[in-house]
Order: C-alpha cells, then sequence, then structure tokens
C-alpha cells in the first residue's frame, strides 16, 4: 500500500469535527490549485491530499495517525449501553 493510500484510509476515520482542522494542514501541504470548488470538507481533505508531493506524506501520516489517536476509546457510558443490547 503507498503513502497516499494509507493517509486516505486514516483521512476516513477522521471525525467530523475535526476534519476542518485538516483540512488546514492539508492546505499548507498541498500545492494550491487555480480553482476552488465549495465542496464538503472531507471531499476537500480528499482533493487537498491527492495534490499534496509524494515527499511530504510521510508529515501527513503522521498527522493523521495522531489526530485519529484515542478516537475509537469508547467511555463508560458507551460500554454500559453496549451491555443493554
Amino acid at each position: 500500500m503507498s503513502n497516499r493510500e494509507y493517509a486516505h484510509q486514516l483521512l476516513d476515520k477522521i471525525p467530523e469535527n475535526k476534519i476542518t482542522y485538516i483540512v488546514g494542514i492539508l492546505k499548507g501541504a498541498a500545492i494550491p490549485e487555480i480553482e476552488e470548488v465549495e465542496q464538503a470538507k472531507r471531499e476537500k481533505a480528499q482533493q487537498l491530499l491527492n495534490s499534496v508531493p509524494d515527499y511530504k506524506m510521510q508529515y501527513v501520516i503522521a498527522y493523521l495517525q495522531g489526530i485519529t489517536a484515542g478516537e475509537n476509546i469508547q467511555n463508560d457510558k458507551t460500554l454500559a449501553a453496549m451491555k443493554e443490547l
């Protein structure tokens, strides 16, 4: 799997409340496009990820891994609700 494919997988795991930060980071790492098109934040992040040069992908991957860390940790309320099922 290429770094770009791995970064796309990580991007899909980012919660909506953090995707705005990713778009900002990717805009800084990407080669800017001439025409900006209004898109959903996740779609924009995917587009920007595609324009990040390969030599910067390790930085993007490290950031995406850091921002997704701990997102799958379930709290006591979640665990209690699951037990009820």
